[in-house]
């Protein structure tokens, strides 16, 4: 979208880039995708649905507040938020207003602007038709007598209708949501330069102005300090908001200071300033001990919000590298080809190739499933140190622990913390988690201290395999210390070893005691205790079998097309695309399908994005569209890692039988353990069977870490009545998957009775319509039904009686979800309840409150942490609006199923329609309607009884429905990021099906600008039917003639010299063809006279030398003919007088056109002999249309109009071929010279759309009857107009 002033210059761009006398639209329809992509606010529509407002250019906002202050008098200039007015140009204009100032009453100020300017809408009479309807919905209809009721309620809706009407007048203008006043402003004050959407958010100015500050120029914008500071926020246990500043998640409690808000997210010692950039912020946090967890959700969010990784610090410390230091990432080899590209896949290759090599295969050994990951030794300083991994690296408490004390001060300071977070006592916490492990850590402590030599500096990392003597089983020892299962004969060497032990480690590595760089793995420094047990590396003893003829086919395969590998994952082109991360969507598809399968890897993985509600709409298309251009490459890459998965599971199969280990494994019923570890020549690469350990072990993915296990779920409860569900409902659940998006489950909970209108027999809405609707909204948000449970359920019995004994029934969703917390959730999850009312929140609250404090010791140990997610009701965007400061005002009326189930009852579709979702059309709306039992006829007219207050109650009671997320007033709602993309492409395909607000405004400046344009030339030249002949016939020509002129031109001439004397050539030779034409058909006064042609140079659009070539032609030809002439008439004069003859009959055939093929002194041969064969086939496609013009004397404006028009259109042609880089001479001045003309041929596809009307009386004189219609303004007009729609509707929005 744009203002006048972008239009203009983007037409003018179009101009200079199109050639204005050949006219493409390409080259302008490429600009308005792009401009349109960068549209502007979208509160306000036309009336056709479209977006009524544009961008602004940076020199047109001071002028628009200027004006506007003068209408609020309010500051605004100096009150700009983020890059408003920063910018070249903004989508709206967002201004702080002090939250002192009344809405209310700037709201009337606008009001009265928009009465005196359009008095059509008739908002004068808006205060009357709110008392009007105060009024009537004021009366209690109990009160009054039955008689006076009817009555009264068709005075109610008379007053409702009117008040709707006003405001949905009113609403063309303004509408408030939230913190924010919108207004569609005139841009300057000036309504012919279009509007733009003003946001007015009301607040502290300076603290907003403070918090939504621009970045200073760099890499790095204000959005990225936004993700950090929201990062810092959550990890200290706060929501932040940029314009409302922090909100406690557990006390609701508010701080704006922004020097407080610094020193709760930094600390003390800091202030605003140090928040105030993204890389202060950054160098700030890197400082703090717990710095890893304060950039978790960042690191998690910048890949997908930004298209960048969260950057490392500066000292190669951050939380990538910290994790890389204390235990290496180790990569599946089928992945390496999305992180390394076709290096990673050979390397994946190679390795495989050598393991039946007795001597060269590489160092192969068991991948270990223990736990804890352990760090153990003695620093710098000789001290000796014991933890577990997480305690290694943290700094916010002491994790690198020197005593059995500090063992117990490190678990306690983790209890606190997650007494913090989740409001369990810390005792509760340190009972319930670390009872057990922290004596077995302790104990272990004692064991490994006395193992570590004294004079020992450096430390080892392992994992734990089992903290006590292993149990036996069928004479085997078996242990289980993560999720593997391992059994080891009581006869086996390993196995005699394990039975004196009662500590069991395995060793991975050692780590340098200053660098924490990791080490080869040897035992000096250990002297075990005899109770410890160290597992070195278990290596594969054997050789096995591999399928070398597939390997060596997939080898082939990856370095024939290395080259197409390497592009599609190049980091800079995908930096440039926004998809840096794309090599994580490929990784994080890969693990996701161990649960749906293996097979047709790569063929799925598009609707697994688009299903993926962690991705940005802007994502999925970005996603969707590099794959469609990069079709083959991303074929390949699929095909590649597919077969390397085959040979490698393969691999893993053979050395389980016959690599010679001595131990069995199994997860769950499946014989399979964690894999296997490659180590060649230093880098490490992992076979694991995804087939069978990770979808056995679907419950843990470990995805991109290896770490400890996290066995913690988050489940997220709606409860409702949802009969039938509607938009309010849907942003329920878009607030949910907005706030966790990596909840384990979303539950839609309602109860299964089924809910009617009164009055109306036998109409109802059952649970089953409401879930297929559900599936209808899952599916056009993109959501799997997998990811959302709709628990419509029938009522239950509750543990308790009634006095007569008989089992109480509940249909609550409340009691239903308090049952599912103590019966079906994991007891350490997280839950979280969504809900627009306290009592709801509160009751859950409670309900898990008395699990974790109650159900100890009973069925399970509880240990739920609790989340509230609160929302507001969302208004009805046709109910009357009211202004909640004003004391006495009505409250809005909310979005209500009770009124949804009225409109299907009364079969009123028009007022069904308000309910559906942004992304449901009026066609799935209709679908939905007659589901529900609607009918499309003449109850349309029905009564509409009001909702009575005692069934509005029972929507929005604990048992019923919850209303929905709190938006703005209006229509439109300024919408979060999610929202607003799809509000956008809706209008967008809006744009595509019908002519919106945009094309008219683009239609107008382009007839604009191109007329005038072409002004001199229609006040010149177009006034002259004869001449508006001839360029109409050099149209069709033209046409049919461009291809066979830019064959050779574009596609086989190579330098400068060789195209110009190719179009030198053809030009002056042209001039040969229309005087041999004028000369053979008769025509004594030739067009292309010297006088003419001394025209065209003067013009400057034939050279002196091209002239001179057509002039002597001209002469040449004239010459001869006066002669042929004289000899005929001499032969007359002495003929035989006394023979009588008839006189013969003229030869009706012309004489053939021929061209001289001698090459003009001074140019290049070769593009010479180009031109003579390229001149073959056109001289024939002009004569066709250049014959159709009469021979009389009156017709010799019309040939000259051909001829000039022929050689512009050549000219314009060439030039383009050029666009963007210089064009040589003579062509450069050439067109410098017809470009100032405003000359302009017909869009060649116009008459398949634009009727051709019958020529004028002139043009039937002079040409056949099919010859195309003189060249007007007004159908200049119409070919702009017709082209504009074209473009559009080909614009490719998805």
């Amino acid at each position: 979208m744009f203002s006048y002033e972008n239009l203009t210059s983007l037409i003018e761009k179009t101009i200079e880039a199109s050639r204005p006398t050949e006219f493409s639209y390409n080259d302008l329809r490429n600009m308005i995708r792009e401009s349109l992509l960068k549209e502007g606010g979208n509160v306000f529509v036309d009336d056709e649905g479209g977006v009524a407002t544009i961008r602004i250019v940076q020199g047109d906002v001071q002028g628009t507040l200027e004006w506007l202050e003068k209408i609020v008098d309010l500051p605004l200039v100096g009150n700009e938020l983020g890059t408003t007015g920063v910018t070249a140009t903004s989508g709206d204009l967002d201004i702080a207003v002090d939250k002192e100032h009344k809405k209310s009453a700037i709201e009337e100020k606008l009001i009265q602007w928009v009465i005196g300017e359009h008095p059509e809408l008739e908002l004068d009479k808006l205060p009357d038709a709110q008392k009007e309807y105060d009024r009537w919905w004021s009366i209690n209809l109990k009160e009054v007598p039955r008689q006076d009721r009817e009555k009264i309620k068709q005075n109610r809706e008379t007053a409702k209708k009117e008040l709707r009407r006003l405001n949905k007048n009113k609403r063309k203008w303004m509408a408030k949501t939230g913190v924010s006043l919108h207004f569609k402003t005139p841009i300057s004050g000036r309504e012919d330069k279009g509007f733009v959407q003003t946001d007015l958010m009301f607040g502290d100015p300076e603290f907003m102005k403070w918090a939504v500050k621009g970045e200073p120029e760099g890499k790095y914008k204000g959005l990225h300090r936004q993700l950090l500071i929201d990062s810092i926020a959550a990890a200290r246990g706060y929501a932040w908001n940029s314009f409302k500043g922090l909100r406690h998640r557990q006390t609701n409690e508010e701080i704006i200071n922004k020097e407080e808000i610094a020193k709760v997210l930094l600390g003390p010692e800091h202030t605003s300033k140090d928040l105030e950039s993204f890389q202060r912020l950054k160098e700030v946090v890197e400082e703090m001990d717990d710095y890893e967890e304060l950039i978790v959700k960042a690191v998690e969010s910048f890949p997908l919000r930004t298209g960048m990784e969260f950057p490392k610090k500066e000292e190669d410390s951050d939380l990538l590298e910290e994790a890389k230091k204390i235990e290496p990432r180790i990569q599946h080899a089928e992945a390496l080809i999305f992180f390394e590209g076709s290096r990673g896949a050979l390397d994946a290759i190679n390795v495989l190739s050598r393991m039946n090599d007795e001597e060269g295969r590489p160092e192969t050994s068991l991948k270990w499933d223990g736990s804890p990951a352990v760090i153990f030794g003695r620093d710098s300083e000789g001290r000796f140190i014991f933890t577990d991994k997480g305690g290694f690296g943290v700094k916010s408490y002491k994790g690198k622990v020197e005593s059995e004390e500090e063992m117990e001060a490190m678990y306690r300071a983790r209890a606190e913390r997650a007494s913090e977070k989740s409001g369990v006592p810390s005792e509760k916490i340190l009972q319930t988690r670390y009872s057990t492990i922290l004596p077995q850590m302790q104990k272990t402590f004692r064991m490994l201290k006395d193992s570590v030599d004294e004079d020992y500096r450096g430390f080892f990392f392992g994992e734990v395999l089992y903290f006590n003597t292993p149990e036996i089983e069928d004479g085997k020892y078996s242990f289980k210390p993560n999720m593997v299962k391992y059994k080891i004969s009581t006869d086996s060497e390993m196995g005699k070893k394990i039975g004196g032990s009662e500590v069991g480690i395995v060793l991975h590595f050692k780590k340098d005691p200053k660098t924490l760089n990791n080490l080869p793995l040897d035992f000096d420094g250990l002297t075990p205790d005899p109770k410890v047990l160290f597992f070195g590396k278990t290596f594969i003893e054997k050789p096995v079998e591999i399928d070398e003829a597939e390997i060596e086919e997939i080898r082939n395969l990856v370095e024939t097309n290395a080259g197409a590998v390497d592009g599609f994952f190049n980091s800079e082109r995908l930096g440039k695309l926004r998809l840096k991360g794309l090599a994580n969507v490929f990784y994080a598809y890969l693990n996701g399908k161990v649960d749906t399968g293996l097979e047709n890897l790569g063929g799925d993985l598009i609707e697994w994005v688009e299903s993926n509600p962690k991705f940005s709409e802007q994502q999925k298309t970005n996603i969707r569209n590099y794959i469609s251009e990069n079709e083959k490459a991303y074929g390949v890459i699929w095909e590649i890692v597919s077969r390397i998965m085959k040979v490698k599971d393969q691999t893993i199969s053979n050395i389980d039988s016959q690599g010679g280990l001595a131990l069995d494994q199994s997860l769950g019923d499946e014989e399979v353990g964690e894999g296997y570890v490659i180590s060649d020549e230093g880098k490490l690469i992992k076979l694991v069977d995804r087939s069978k350990f990770t979808k056995a072990n679907r419950a843990v993915i470990r995805e991109q870490d290896e770490g400890e296990y996290e066995g913690q779920e988050t489940h997220v409860f709606i409860p409702g009545g949802f009969k039938p569900p509607h938009k309010g409902h849907v942003t329920l659940l878009e607030k949910a998957l907005e706030e966790y998006p990596n909840a384990t489950k979303i539950y839609i909970v309602s109860g299964g009775e089924e809910r009617g209108v009164k009055g109306v027999p036998d109409f109802v809405i059952t649970r089953e319509q409401s879930k297929k609707i559900w599936k209808i909204y899952l599916n056009g948000l993109g959501i799997p039904e997998e990811k959302v449970e709709l628990d419509y359920f029938k009522e239950f019995k509750r543990k308790i009686k009634s006095k007569t004994g008989k089992p109480v029934m509940a249909k609550s969703p409340l009691l239903k979800i308090a049952m599912d917390l103590e019966f079906d959730t994991a007891p350490n999850s997280t839950i979280v309840l969504v809900s627009p009312f306290d009592s709801h929140i509160n009751f859950i609250k409670n309900a898990v409150s008395w699990l974790n404090k109650e159900g100890e010791g009973k069925r399970k140990d509880y240990q739920f942490k609790f989340e509230p997610l609160k929302v507001s009701l969302l208004e009805d965007p046709d109910s009357p609006e009211t202004t909640p400061e004003e004391d006495g005002a009505p409250e809005p009326e909310k979005l209500s199923a009770g009124n949804m189930r009225k409109a299907v009852a009364y079969n009123k579709f028009e007022d069904f329609k308000r309910f559906m979702p942004d992304f449901i059309f009026e066609e799935e709306s209709k679908k939905i309607f007659a589901m529900l039992g609607g009918q499309d006829t003449a109850a349309e007219e029905a009564e509409e009884t009001p909702m009575e207050p005692q069934e509005a109650m029972e929507e929005m009671s604990s048992a019923g429905g919850v209303a929905g997320y709190a938006g703005p007033v209006g229509p439109i709602r300024k919408r979060k990021r999610k929202r607003k993309r799809r509000m956008e492409e809706t209008n967008y395909i809006k744009m595509k099906e019908m002519l919106t607000h945009e094309e008219d405004i683009l239609k107008e400046y382009l007839v604009e600008k191109y007329v005038a344009k072409l002004k001199p030339l229609m006040e010149q030249d177009m006034s002259d039917p004869k001449f508006r002949l001839g360029v109409n016939l050099t149209s069709r020509a033209f046409n049919d003639i461009k291809k066979n002129y830019l064959e050779p031109f574009a596609e086989l001439l190579v330098t400068d010299e060789e195209k110009m004397s190719y179009m030198i050539h053809i030009l002056a030779k042209l001039g040969h063809v229309f005087i041999q034409h004028d000369i053979n058909r008769g025509i004594k006064d030739i067009a292309l006279d010297q006088e003419f042609t001394q025209k065209l140079v003067n013009k400057g659009i034939l050279t002196p030398e091209i002239a001179h070539e057509a002039a002597a032609a001209s002469t040449a030809a004239l010459e001869e003919r006066d002669a042929k002439e004289a000899e005929e008439k001499v032969s007359l004069e002495i003929g035989d007088e006394n023979l009588v003859t008839e006189p013969e009959e003229k030869e009706t055939k012309e004489a053939p056109i021929e061209a001289p093929e001698e090459i003009l002194p001074g140019m290049d041969q070769t593009g010479g002999n180009f031109s003579n064969d390229a001149l073959t086939k056109i001289k024939v496609q002009l004569m066709d249309d250049y014959k159709l013009i009469g021979a009389e004397e009156g017709n010799k404006v019309a040939r000259q109009a051909f001829i000039e028009y022929s050689y512009k259109n050549l000219i314009a042609v060439t030039a383009a071929q050029y666009a963007g880089k210089v064009m040589p001479e003579p062509l450069n001045s050439m067109y410098a010279a017809i470009k100032q003309t405003g000359d302009i041929v017909r869009e060649p596809e116009v008459p398949e759309e634009i009727p051709a009307e019958a020529p004028g009386p002139e043009a039937a004189e002079a040409a056949p009857e099919e010859a195309p219609m003189a060249l007007e303004e007004s159908d200049i007009q119409n070919i702009i107009k017709q082209s504009v729609i074209k473009s559009f509707r080909k614009l490719n929005f998805s």
